[in-house]
């Protein structure tokens, strides 16, 4: 009896330890596995940051990384496609002097440059302006100057198809090569930079307008009316070369034509005060010299010439005739583009396609 009792103790101990033994197996093997898991995990996770930080790296790397700068030198054309085209030309000295002003440069250059509005449409200025009032250094990297000089092509808004051949004084303190560091906005606000470097000893590039196709609709012809209600209504009666020059004007254009044109007052009234204070009404007053575009798309512009008829300030009812001389570099036909403001604030804009003979 004592010998069962002893082999029944024997058995159940054995069990017991062998139960343990194997719920201690499944225990190291079930905290394998979740080591296991949290490493695959963690390996994840780990490789997962890495491969976002090199996303975000090169990211961030391509957002910083900047438009260079082109560098261009004497006949050279900075294009912005869509926006503008520009060309220095050439640069020579000069050794007139501005009076007037306290900018005294020891050299100053007359700096002829080109640009033609490929698609830059600004409601405000009406068109392309661009002016060389720009980050300037001489030979040696020292700051340079605009100078206010009298040139013969003044810079003008240029509306679209259109290309302006203008001039700049610029005022150095060491004579030779200079840098003109341009920076210009597009419609959209985005900024344009260009470096251009300027020979004086190197020759005058000859200017080539680029050929850009101009939209037509819209335009009216001798004899159309361009009408806003309420305010006035232009017509442009006519058109005729002249051989008269003015010898007192800085200019010497290829052709100047005489354009004959009506403007009659449908409601303009504008409030003015005179140097008292007091207001009056004051009325209708229309040139036609807004903008000029020649027939191979360069600048015109308004020539001092002899007139029959000036315009005049109308009243509402009134019709006005008068004539403006225009001056052109490629003779034939020209457009007029008319800007002004109505009485309500707005904007009112017409362009007349001027044939000639």
């Amino acid at each position: 009896m004592k010998r069962g009792i002893a082999a029944f103790a024997v058995f159940l101990s054995v069990s017991l330890l062998s139960a343990c033994n194997s719920a201690g197996i499944l225990g190291i093997e079930e905290k394998k596995s979740e080591n296991a898991v949290e490493s695959t995990v963690e390996s994840t996770v780990e490789s997962t940051a890495d491969r976002s930080d090199t996303s975000t790296a090169e990211s961030v790397e391509e957002v910083v990384v900047e438009e260079k700068i082109p560098e261009l030198k004497n006949g050279e054309t900075w294009t912005v496609d869509g926006q503008w085209s520009m060309t220095i030309l050439g640069a020579s000295m000069t050794e007139e002097r501005n009076e007037f002003s306290d900018l005294n440069p020891a050299v100053i250059y007359v700096v002829d440059y080109t640009y033609t509005n490929l698609g830059y449409e600004d409601t405000i200025l009406d068109g392309l302006y661009v002016t060389l009032d720009q980050e300037i250094l001489d030979s040696t990297g020292a700051e340079g100057c605009f100078y206010p000089g009298l040139i013969s092509n003044l810079p003008e808004n240029v509306p679209v198809g259109a290309t302006c051949r203008a001039q700049a004084w610029i005022g150095v303190e060491n004579p030779g090569t200079f840098k003109i560091n341009m920076s210009m906005y597009d419609v959209k606000m985005n900024q344009h930079q260009a470096s251009f470097t300027v020979d004086p000893d190197a020759e005058h590039v000859e200017m080539a307008v680029p050929t850009v196709e101009n939209d037509t609709a819209g335009t009216l012809g001798i004899g159309e009316p361009w009408t806003v209600d309420g305010q006035w209504a232009l017509t442009i009666t006519g058109v005729r070369p002249t051989d008269e020059r003015n010898e007192f004007e800085y200019r010497n254009p290829a052709a100047v034509y005489v354009v004959d044109y009506e403007y009659t007052n449908l409601g303009y009234q504008e409030e003015a005060s005179d140097m008292s204070g007091d207001s009056e009404d004051v009325g209708l007053f229309m040139t036609v010299d807004s903008q000029i575009v020649d027939s191979a798309g360069l600048m015109g512009y308004s020539y001092a010439g002899t007139v029959e008829s000036s315009p005049e300030i109308i009243p509402v009812g009134e019709t006005c005739h008068a004539q403006e001389c225009i001056g052109v570099e490629n003779p034939g036909d020209f457009r007029l583009t008319v800007s002004m403001y109505d009485t309500t604030g707005t904007k009112q804009r017409q362009t007349f396609l001027v044939k000639v003979g």
